[in-house]
């Protein structure tokens, strides 16, 4: 199973990082997994931009998901999202 997990570091800052069975591991800005996953790294590729917004981030996740669920009529329902913010 991959499992994909948000992170911090002093390098980098915020990055997602994606893990698969055989123990790989890398970090990435936007990235998707399981079903239509190439579908939705299509949209984030030419739609993500370093320095974008909460807001602009939360509606290219809503973009994804609503182009990639498999469903036709996707609703705030059936999505979850979570914000996360570093403290000083």
């Amino acid at each position: 199973m991959s499992i994909l997990y948000a992170g911090w570091d002093k390098h980098h800052g915020f990055q997602l990082y994606h893990s698969d069975p055989s123990g790989n591991f890398g970090g990435w800005k936007a990235q998707a997994i399981g079903s239509n996953n190439q579908a939705a790294k299509s949209i984030l590729k030419t739609d993500y931009a370093d320095g974008m917004s909460v807001e602009d981030a939360l509606k290219l996740s809503v973009k994804v998901l609503g182009k990639t669920m498999d469903t036709t009529t996707p609703s705030a329902e059936k999505m979850e999202f979570t914000v996360l913010r570093r403290c000083a």
